[in-house]
């Protein structure tokens, strides 16, 4: 179980492909009384043209079980085997489970050039 969220730039149209970012730990980098702020970073960079129009993707780390259960600001409980593990799990995640989700008929086109997809 995790939760995401998407961002979709007021620059964004439909007629041309966005690049993607993809954060991890999203609920932090989203907070709009946070340090981070990230979705805000995007829409003054994007509009000031110093970052192409780039579509947010900011997932959480899973929570083990049929519920996912805030923490108190602390990490969920599945977070150290997801982001610290050595194998290529977590990616294929990203490719074959996140990307076709936010990619469905009804989600702003990602650009398929991999140089237009850019992960932290």
């Amino acid at each position: 179980m995790r939760k995401y969220w998407v961002y979709v730039p007021a620059q964004y149209t439909p007629e041309k492909p966005a690049c993607v970012l993809v954060f991890q730990d999203g609920q932090r980098a989203t907070r709009t009384n946070g340090s981070l702020r990230v979705p805000q970073v995007m829409e003054n960079l994007i509009h000031k043209r110093e970052m192409p129009v780039t579509i947010g993707i900011f997932i959480t780390p899973g929570a083990r079980g049929d519920e996912y259960v805030e923490i108190g600001g602390g990490n969920p409980n599945n977070r150290a085997a997801e982001y610290d593990a050595l194998g290529d799990r977590y990616a294929r995640f990203l490719i074959d489970e996140m990307l076709p989700e936010v990619t469905m008929p009804t989600a702003p086109p990602i650009s398929a050039s991999w140089t237009a997809r850019v992960t932290r």
